[in-house]
This record gives structure tokens, C-alpha cells and sequence, in this order.
């Protein structure tokens, strides 16, 4: 149960005078005091010791997210998405994978816990009775892997995440106490394309500089959502002041990340500076691009953007009139994993999770076994070197 203290008042049934009035509202002060006190007061655990281990065979995932989990991509191959991919990897080494879906697009965390997010409207309550099950059946699974809603700092602000992320941490911890949660680290708009997330003029959005600010943020929440004290939906901030709660237990586990838009980045890193074994070849011989990784990006992005220095309005308004997008009979989408990006979506938590090298993995056959093997690579590297993952290994390649 979530622990929050509540005091009852029985009152005699009749109009209160002035004294007991007065009497209320000294109570009601005397609580909110202890309240904000008990806030600023509490005590958090140290930085979380972040356990680097070896290799797994088994995982039993619990996913809880959005439509950048569950986006679904033709290939050659077939149909392809982030959870049933990496069982088809985990497959392939004689692993054993089993998985629950607990996604609805477009949602928060606060919508997949309690079937409406807070801020907005929006009907989620099938996600209700995939949370009870959730709450019986929390001990077979080993692994909760969230991820957020976008914009990130919008939804953060709005809709308690770091208590929604711990509601779901204290259902499997109670359970399971040694088992692994997981955020799964997302990306930004690749061309701004979010109206909501406040970026900058088109002309102005740099990619790179918002991803390293998110990637921030993700730390940030990882950290407050271990921590037994978070603020917390509930009355109090309805007025505006701080509620608070353990949101379900004492633990303090650490919380892991799954770098995949750390990955991005370091891909966009490396066909800037290619490395020598590097092969960002595709079969049509053409060079893979950042754009491939997502569903329908324009194609043509002025490569001096961002620039440093506005440009005239009507300048900018008349590159933008002139882009094209990947598929030009669907609209312009920027966020969502292709089926390039959705495999190394699936490497990074193949890494990360099994604590196992992604290097052998069976390639993607739309991009090729050179180009998937460099992508292996990046992939690999990303998660050793990543602190936050967990994963110790070798990194050579």
C-alpha cells in the first residue's frame, strides 16, 4: 500500500461556529506544515550504486510505454517491432524471452497506471485492468522496462512521472525484490517536429544539443523515482503545494537505463567521424543517414542548419515549403523508429538487458550485413561504456 498519512475528523452534525471553523483551519495548517517539512526534510539514500554484471539467459520483460515501443515496421523479413524483435535475437543465441505488453500510444505513465493522464484528456482505461493483472502476477517477471511520454520535460512537469515510474518499480519490487527496472532512454524530434516540446525555430533546432539536455533529464528521473519520497498527485497539489509518498515501498534499488537514444547520438557521432572498420553502406549502395532511423523524416534538411544567427522569417519559411519527406503520401514524422531504427532499438536492449554482446545478431536485410554489423558495434560500445546500463563486457569488435 502506498503510504500517506490522512487524519479523520468527526464533526457533530450542525452548523459550525466560529471557534470550531478557526479549530478547522489551524488543523489544516498543522498539516500542511508537517507535510511541506516532512518534504524538505526527508532523507534521500546516496547516489545509487549502479551494479555492473555479466551475461543473462533468461528474461521474463515487462514492458510499460508508448507507440516508441511499439511502433511496427514492414521488412523483408516481415513485420518487425522493438519486443517481439528481441526475442527473435534472443532466439537466435538459445535464450529464453518471455515478454507482457503494457503500451498504449500517445500515453504517459500516469495514463498506463491509472487509465487518464492528469493533464489532458484521453481515454486509457484498458490500461487499468493490464495494471491489476500486473499487481497479481508482478513475480514472473525479472525485468520492468518504462519508458516516458514526450515531450519529456512537459510530461515531467505534469504528470508526476518519477511516482508513476515508482508505482510500477514498487509493484515488481514487493514481489521481486532482486528484479532489474529499467527507463528506456528515448530521443528528441530528429527535425523539431513537436509542437508541444517548446524547441526553438526550425532553423535554430539543434538535434544534438537537445539530445544531451534529455538524456540529462532521464538521469534526473531515475534518481528521484528510487527514492522513497516523491511528489506525489493528491490534494495538496491541487492548491499548488507539494504532496508527497513512497508511492508503495522503502526500497531504493537503483533504476537502470536502456541508452538507445544515447545510440542515436553516437551514431550521428560516428557518420559525422567514421572509423576505419565503420561500413555505413547500404545494399542500393546509397549511405545510411540519421534521418533513416525514423519513419518519415523530411529528406532534404538544409545541412547548414542549425544556424547560429536567425535568418529572415520569409527565408525560412521558403526552405521549409521546399522539403521533402522519405514518403510523401503520409505526413511528416520525425519521432517514431523506422525499421532501422526500431533494430537498433532492439540491440540496445538485447545489450543492455541480457548484459551480451549484440555482435552476431542476425542482420537486418534491408540495410545489410556490413552496415548491421557496424550498427552492432555502436551499439555494443554505447551500453558498456554507459554507466547507467549496468552491463559489463568486453568492448572489442
Amino acid at each position: 500500500m502506498v503510504s500517506i498519512k490522512w487524519s479523520l475528523v468527526t464533526l457533530p452534525r450542525q452548523k459550525p461556529g466560529p471557534s470550531v471553523l478557526i479549530g478547522l483551519l489551524a488543523l489544516s495548517m498543522v498539516f500542511v506544515f508537517a507535510t511541506v517539512c516532512k518534504a524538505r526534510n526527508a532523507t534521500h539514500p546516496a547516489a545509487p550504486r549502479l551494479e555492473r554484471l555479466g551475461p543473462k539467459n533468461a528474461l521474463s520483460v515487462y514492458w510499460v510505454g508508448h507507440s516508441l515501443m511499439n511502433t511496427k515496421a514492414d521488412t523483408p523479413e516481415g513485420v518487425i517491432d522493438l519486443m517481439s524483435l528481441l526475442g527473435t535475437f534472443a532466439q537466435s543465441k538459445g535464450l529464453d524471452y518471455e515478454f507482457e505488453d503494457h503500451t498504449l500510444w500517445g500515453t504517459p505513465l500516469s495514463a498506463n497506471w491509472r487509465g487518464q493522464p492528469h493533464g489532458y484528456k484521453r481515454d486509457a482505461r484498458s490500461m487499468v485492468d493490464k495494471r491489476r493483472a500486473f499487481e497479481f502476477e508482478a513475480a514472473k517477471y525479472d525485468t520492468l522496462v518504462l519508458t516516458e511520454g514526450l515531450p519529456l520535460p512537459t510530461v515531467l512537469k505534469h504528470e508526476f512521472s518519477a511516482h508513476y515510474v515508482r508505482r510500477f518499480y514498487c509493484t515488481l519490487k514487493r514481489a521481486r525484490p532482486k528484479a532489474r527496472v529499467y527507463l528506456f532512454q528515448s530521443w528528441v524530434n530528429l527535425q523539431g517536429g513537436d509542437p508541444h516540446a517548446n524547441y526553438p525555430p526550425a532553423h535554430e533546432f539543434d538535434w544534438r544539443t537537445e539530445m544531451v539536455e534529455h538524456r540529462k533529464t532521464w538521469e534526473k528521473l531515475a534518481d528521484e523515482a528510487r527514492r522513497p519520497v516523491v511528489r506525489s498527485p493528491g490534494w495538496l497539489s491541487i492548491l499548488g503545494m507539494k504532496s508527497i509518498s513512497d508511492a508503495g515501498c522503502k526500497n531504493s534499488d537503483p533504476i537502470y537505463l536502456v541508452p538507445v537514444g544515447q545510440t542515436f547520438l553516437a551514431i550521428a557521432e560516428r557518420l559525422a567521424r567514421p572509423r576505419p572498420a565503420d561500413d555505413f553502406v547500404k545494399p542500393d549502395g546509397s549511405k545510411l543517414k540519421l534521418a533513416d532511423l525514423f519513419s518519415n523524416p523530411f529528406i532534404n534538411w538544409p545541412q547548414e542548419w542549425p544556424l547560429k544567427e536567425g535568418i529572415a522569417g520569409d527565408a525560412s519559411a521558403l526552405k521549409l515549403k521546399n522539403l521533402k519527406l522519405a514518403h510523401p503520401s503520409k505526413p511528416h514524422d520525425d519521432i517514431h523508429p523506422s525499421a532501422t531504427g526500431i533494430y537498433v532499438s532492439a540491440l540496445v536492449h538485447f545489450a543492455t538487458l541480457y548484459r551480451r554482446s549484440p555482435i552476431g545478431l542476425p542482420p537486418l536485410k534491408l540495410i545489410g550485413e556490413a552496415l548491421s554489423k557496424t550498427l552492432q558495434c555502436i551499439a555494443w560500445e554505447t551500453v558498456l561504456n554507459d554507466t547507467r546500463s549496468g552491463v559489463k563486457g568486453d568492448a572489442s569488435c
